[in-house]
């Protein structure tokens, strides 16, 4: 069950985040030979303090 966790600055919509966490879904399906349905994908967006 790999999982991918994403932090980033506030900024992109829900849209483009979905786009990656798909983007990021198909490399690991790739790269590891896992079934896309085991893959997690999570974002988060950190305020530039952090």
């Amino acid at each position: 069950m790999p999982h991918i966790a994403v932090m980033m600055y506030p900024g992109r919509n829900d849209e483009k985040k979905m786009a990656l966490a798909k983007k990021l879904q198909d490399a690991v399906e790739e790269a590891l030979g896992v079934d896309r349905k085991v893959i997690s994908v999570s974002v988060e967006d950190v305020a530039k303090e952090d």
